[in-house]
């Protein structure tokens, strides 16, 4: 999906745009959890996943930003050097585990609050719009 943008050209469309990328992320996830059974690998996968979340629902600069955070294009790379034993992959990976999973904590309640504040926004023109009628 980042070698053609797709990622961004599915940010275009509202809703859908946010949620079918992370459908395709769910099964980096999945090979980290169930196959490789790596906690750093996992926690490293979920939290460029979350990155990518949380640059997706940032109306507008979000497409612009998903051209330049490619999260899948990682994932790949540290899954395969995972498979293939690459020992600087690994040492990276296992090194910044500790950090990755505070870093986990804090992008998901910035997620949360980002969306609240969206939503609120959202609610506001709705009620203004309704009350002009």
């Amino acid at each position: 999906m980042d070698d053609y943008y797709l990622d961004p050209l599915l940010g275009l469309i509202p809703v859908v745009g946010d949620i079918l990328p992370q459908i395709f992320n769910f099964s980096f996830f999945y090979v980290s959890t169930f196959k490789i059974k790596s906690y750093a690998l996992t926690v490293t996968i979920l939290r460029n996943i979350l990155i990518d979340i949380l640059v997706g629902i940032i109306p507008y600069l979000g497409i612009i930003l998903d051209v330049f955070h490619k999260s899948y294009q990682k994932n790949f790379n540290l899954i395969v050097g995972f498979v293939n034993n690459d020992k600087n992959i690994i040492r990276e990976v296992n090194q910044k585990a500790f950090s990755t999973t505070i870093w986990i904590a804090i992008i998901g309640v910035a997620i949360y609050y980002l969306t609240v504040f969206l939503w609120s926004i959202v609610m506001g023109v709705y009620h203004w719009v309704i009350n002009l009628f």
